[in-house]
């Protein structure tokens, strides 16, 4: 279980950085919702990651 703390470290980190992000994005009236997503691909791609190294580096060595 200690592969799961740094994917949650930087699971708060994305949504830090979310929090920082729509700001600027949100000002903007063509893209209300782009800030959406932004983190739903963010959190898509790190959590493809961290499955994948789950699968090889988990502890299923039995």
């Amino acid at each position: 279980m200690s592969g799961a703390v740094p994917f949650f470290m930087e699971l708060s980190g994305v949504a830090a950085e979310f929090l920082q992000y729509p700001q600027a994005v949100c000002s903007n009236d063509k893209k209300p919702y782009y800030g959406f997503y932004y983190l739903f691909f963010k959190f898509s791609i790190y959590y493809i990651f961290y499955i994948t190294f789950m699968l090889i580096f988990g502890e299923s060595n039995e």
